[in-house]
């Protein structure tokens, strides 16, 4: 009889313990679970895009990809819940078919096919993004986002969200993967003004961040969990850590900092503009140590150069 009931309570406490391990395991599954976006660096190879008329302008493909990596190094370095994967990395072709299947072999949580405009008419400009269907709630509230960051903090003409009612035909690419998807036109390479701007690292570093928030505003509209967890996980980071450098110089103009008179240092030097009143603008620094030690040490060897008035300074990082 005492056999059975220590037989029943094992089998109790067991039980207790499967609903007890079982909800915690399922947590950390979900926690670890990266979130996949698929970014498609529209065009490539033996097809180049849209024509432009920029001179010694690059082709769309070579800005498509460009930026597609901008926007990938924003949401890795941001992110730490984002998984990246892009459907090419270099210049070669990918068919229509292929760029989906990568999408949904790879189980997205979204789509985002990057491409730069044109038009017979060399005045038109502007960004647009495309989707299937206004149907398709996720894949328009993406869009949204998009087409907000473009125009309030990118500062760029939006010509709006554009469907198939719009295009009057469809897109593969929007229509044939299983995820919220979108078809970004980031402005015209026809126009010569924004074809400069889409050129240049400046717009494309502009364009890149605003795609960017704005896919962070979808994953945290609808994983609101990931923002608090992240919120915490940059309040901890902003936390300030104290290092030492070696200032040798200061100057009111810039110098620059491959001059021959800085020859003797080996140490990568950096120019920086003082911020604070003086008749000296710009100071000029070599190291980083966080122990005070070692940039006595360095200090040591820049003065030995010459630069007797060289001092440390205390930073903050």
């Amino acid at each position: 009889m005492a056999s059975k009931r220590i037989i029943h309570k094992n089998i109790k406490v067991t039980f207790l313990l499967i609903l007890f391990l079982f909800p915690l395991s399922q947590y950390a599954h979900t926690s670890q679970k990266k979130i996949v976006i698929v970014l498609d660096p529209g065009h490539g190879g033996n097809d180049p895009g849209k024509s432009i008329n920029v001179k010694t302008g690059k082709s769309e493909k070579e800005l498509n990809l460009l930026i597609s990596k901008k926007v990938g190094n924003y949401l890795t370095k941001n992110l730490p819940f984002v998984k990246v994967v892009y459907t090419r990395t270099k210049d070669h072709y990918l068919s229509l078919d292929q760029r989906c299947n990568i999408a949904n072999k790879n189980n997205a949580q979204y789509f985002v096919s990057i491409h730069c405009n044109s038009s017979q008419n060399r005045y038109a400009s502007g960004t647009e993004t495309h989707i299937h269907t206004k149907a398709f709630k996720k894949s328009l509230k993406l869009a949204q986002f998009i087409e907000k960051e473009f125009k309030t903090r990118a500062k760029r003409k939006s010509r709006g969200i554009k469907t198939k009612k719009d295009r009057k035909h469809n897109l593969q690419v929007l229509l044939d993967t299983k995820m919220p998807s979108v078809l970004i036109e980031c402005g015209f390479l026809t126009n010569k003004t924004e074809g400069k701007y889409l050129n240049s690292n400046y717009g494309q570093e502009i364009i890149a961040s605003a795609i960017f928030r704005a896919i962070r505003s979808m994953i945290y509209y609808e994983y609101p969990k990931l923002k608090k967890e992240n919120q915490k996980v940059e309040k901890s980071n902003k936390k300030k850590r104290t290092y030492y450098r070696i200032q040798f110089m200061a100057s009111i103009d810039p110098i620059s900092t491959d001059a021959r008179e800085f020859t003797k240092i080996k140490q990568p030097i950096e120019r920086i503009k003082i911020d604070y009143k003086s008749i000296y603008k710009y100071k000029y620094v070599v190291g980083k140590h966080i122990s005070k030690k070692k940039a006595q040490k360095m200090l040591r060897q820049i003065k030995k150069l010459g630069y007797k008035d060289a001092y440390i300074i205390k930073m903050e990082m």
